[in-house]
Formats: C-alpha cells, structure tokens, sequence
C-alpha cells in the first residue's frame, strides 16, 4: 500500500480469477454508484491494472487499485461508528444488487456449516464438534437467500475526508446467507 495524501495505492498479490472478479465488481459497483447519483455519500476504489509477477505460486498477480485516504471503520470510536452504520448498510445493499446471483440449487447451509465447524471445534472434541453442528442443520431454515459475500467487516469500510463510505476489498466471489455480512459488521466491532 503506498499513501499519496488524499489517495491510496494498493498493490494486492492474487490469483488471476480474484484479481479479475475483484476489477469487475469495483468497476460494476462504481458504475450503479455514479447512476444512482450517490457519488457524495459513497465511493469504490478505482481498478487500474493487473500485472503478473515472477512467481511459481498461483497468487502471482498483482491487483492495483486507487482509493481515497480515510479512516478504517475498525479504528473509529464506537459513537462515530454507529453513526456511520447506516449508510455503510446501503452501500452493502447496493452492492448485493450488482453483485450477481449464485448459482441454481446453492444451499445457504455449506458455508454457514463450514464456518460452525470451525467454530465449534474450539469447544468441543472433532466427533463432538460435528455432532454438535449436524444437530443444527434440523434448525436452519432450508430456504434462506444467498448474497454474494462482501467479507463487511469494519476494517473493509473506510470513511474518507469527504464523510464518503468506501467498500474496499471486493476479492470474494463465494455466496453466504443474507444478513451474514451485516452480523460480520456488527459483531464484535459494534457491540462492547
């Protein structure tokens, strides 16, 4: 990450199919922005280039993109934080409408399964673990939409000087349940 005053570089080492999903998305994402009018209340870094790099590994592309300068979400006091709760929700709105829609017949209970069997087993015993959350899959409602995952935590929200909200991090292409990404915000940055 290089810091030029207002603006920031960022030169993030992916797969080529991140790097190009991630360049989509922003690209997609600023475009309903600018249509939408909403260019005073929110903003998305801008894709400039993907570059290879010498490297045997997959991740040997470089995703470079320019945003505004601003404060993480994460590192705000937890009044400021609230107050920008809102607005950062209809971003994520926004960009769950562009973000495209999963694939027929994806469940919503595999990654919220994957994620509780990591979870669980800080716990519980493995044979425990996967008892405990085969017993909450009777539990889960069956039909629940999915969303193309945002990863919302705080520390990928930025308020920039203007008071704009600006979703960085865009990389993921899995598909969660509605609503996980907002729990990903709230929980623990928001609750003390």
């Amino acid at each position: 990450m290089l810091n030029s005053g207002s603006e920031t570089f960022v030169f993030k080492r992916t797969t080529k199919e991140k790097a190009d999903h991630e360049a989509t998305m922003l690209t997609s994402l600023r475009k309903v922005i600018a249509s939408r009018g909403d260019t005073s209340l929110f903003e998305v870094p801008r894709s400039l280039a993907i570059v290879e790099v010498p490297s045997e590994d997959e991740r040997r592309w470089v995703h470079v993109s320019q945003r505004a300068a601003g404060r993480l979400v994460s590192e705000l006091s937890a009044e400021e934080a609230l107050a920008v709760l809102e607005p950062i929700t209809d971003l994520l709105a926004i960009f769950h409408s562009v973000a495209g829609t999963p694939p027929i017949g994806k469940s919503a209970w595999r990654p919220l399964k994957d994620y509780l069997k990591m979870w669980s087993r800080s716990l519980f015993e493995q044979e425990h673990a996967d008892s405990f959350v085969d017993s909450l899959r009777k539990l889960f409602p069956g039909e629940l939409p999915l969303v193309r995952k945002r990863d919302g935590h705080a520390s990928n929200w930025i308020v920039d000087p203007a008071g704009r909200i600006v979703a960085i991090d865009l990389e993921s292409s899995e598909f969660i349940p509605i609503g996980y990404d907002v729990v990903q915000l709230i929980e623990p940055e928001f609750i003390e």
